[in-house]
């Protein structure tokens, strides 16, 4: 099979079957390199495993980690991928005349599996993320959450092309755990004034869970959708509490 000039990048801190998944779903492109993020032994895979290893500090800034991994990409055109995703493409050729295309990046729909189901509705239901993009026009920004900004145009790839497929929580704890991270590494930049902090402390989290169950009909997921707004908004309470909690420890210290 002809190999596409692309550059394949996924951020991962240990081997796993859903890391190999993520590497077998790619092998249409010429370069797969494997961010490791773990601070320990470098990953090791079985000598068929065409994927090239770069070590590099845990994470502690998403934008500033994807920026770094760039400079390891041979190609100019990059395709980001989570170490819990599987990407599905039945004609790489298709992406050849795409990446000749006077742009700066792509979006790719995702499908969000949870609990073993495909949630259609809710916040995630509509995700269509910029995945593909040109590292001499591009870059990141945020520490958590992080969006790419392109100088150039983004466009669409039609999923019938290309798209993926997320598997990001085996459990409601693994979850439970992944937003507890995510929201102290969030909290971290921000710095939202006090009267502010307490005003969305009781309006924020309340209000994104009507919106995902209500609004964006998270509700027609069942108990999966309840579980997953619940807990998305607790993601939205931590943010702000820890927060709090800093601004609290900095008065104590002052």
């Amino acid at each position: 099979m002809k190999k596409i000039p692309l550059s394949v990048l996924i951020l991962a801190n240990q081997l796993s079957p859903k890391l190999m998944a993520a590497i077998h779903s790619v092998t249409f492109a010429d370069e797969i390199i494997i961010i490791d993020t773990s601070g320990t032994k470098a990953i090791s895979f079985p000598k068929q495993i065409s994927a090239i290893v770069k070590q590099v500090k845990p994470v502690t800034n998403f934008a500033a980690t994807r920026n770094h991994s760039l400079s390891f990409a041979h190609n100019n055109w990059v395709f980001f991928l989570d170490s819990d995703e599987v990407c599905t493409c039945p004609k790489p050729d298709l992406l050849i005349p795409m990446l000749q295309k006077d742009c700066s990046g792509f979006q790719v729909s995702r499908e969000d599996h949870f609990l073993g189901k495909v949630l259609h509705h809710g916040e995630t239901a509509k995700s269509w993320p910029t995945r593909i993009i040109n590292k001499t026009a591009c870059a990141y920004q945020s520490i958590v959450h992080e969006k790419v900004i392109c100088e150039g145009t983004i466009q669409s790839i039609n999923p019938e092309i290309l798209y993926i497929e997320h598997f990001p929580h085996d459990s409601i704890y693994s979850f439970f755990k992944k937003i507890s991270w995510y929201s102290k590494l969030e909290a971290e930049q921000r710095n939202t004034p006090t009267i502010r902090l307490i005003f969305e402390l009781f309006t924020y989290p309340t209000g994104k869970w009507i919106a995902n169950l209500l609004f964006d009909q998270g509700l027609l997921d069942g108990y999966r959708g309840l579980v997953y707004a619940t807990l998305m908004s607790y993601h939205s309470l931590l943010v702000r509490l820890f927060q709090l909690e800093k601004q609290i420890i900095k008065r104590h210290r002052d």
